[in-house]
């Protein structure tokens, strides 16, 4: 899974990336309080919020469980985006792909998280978002390590499960809206009738 989102043309990830761009700004705080004048003074600030989110991964934390435990890879910004590139009405939508039906595959939130990764690493060094094109190796670079993290993720039994319950969860509220016997498999763009 993870090959075919990679491999399907930069216009995937530039669909990705359109779709985490919307969110990251607000979704993380990435706006300079009032009290603080001049951009040169803002950039710094958007650059050290940045840095913090970035620092041990902090951008994928969402708030703790109801049990005080952390929820991995489960920030709103994720969320969001994971539902706007997979779930929505655009051409590149994943919800047609049987296996984004029931849960969303670990494989795509390990896409997003990345481009939001990618994101964030521009916000770092430039205090704002600058149309700076996705480079691929580091992407890659990116995707490999938080695949480590979400390897570890994935054998601790209890986040395990919570991952589990969010990624269906995710998959539920994405697919309202789609009707799953109206959804064609991939590669399915050509059909007949054989009653």
């Amino acid at each position: 899974m993870a090959t075919l989102l990679f491999n399907d043309i930069h216009t995937f990830r530039s669909e990705i990336k359109k779709a985490v761009v919307r969110f990251v700004p607000s979704e993380y705080g990435l706006y300079p309080p009032e009290r603080i004048d001049g951009t040169v003074e803002g950039n710094q600030w958007v650059k050290d919020k940045a840095t913090q989110l970035l620092d041990h991964a902090q951008f994928l934390r969402g708030a703790p469980d109801a049990r005080g435990k952390a929820s991995n890879f489960a920030h709103p910004t994720l969320k969001k985006s994971c539902l706007a590139v997979c779930y929505g009405n655009g051409s590149k939508s994943l919800y047609r792909f049987p296996e984004f039906q029931s849960s969303m595959p670990t494989e795509a939130l390990l896409v997003v998280s990345t481009i939001v990764r990618s994101v964030l690493t521009t916000y770092q060094l430039h205090g704002e978002n600058k149309p700076v094109p996705l480079q691929v190796d580091e992407v890659k670079a990116a995707y490999h390590q938080l695949d480590k993290l979400m390897d570890q993720l994935v054998q601790n039994k209890y986040h395990s499960k919570k991952l589990r319950k969010m990624l269906a969860n995710w998959a539920k509220m994405g697919m309202a809206g789609h009707s799953s016997n109206t959804v064609l498999a991939a590669g399915n763009d050509y059909a007949i009738d054989l009653d």
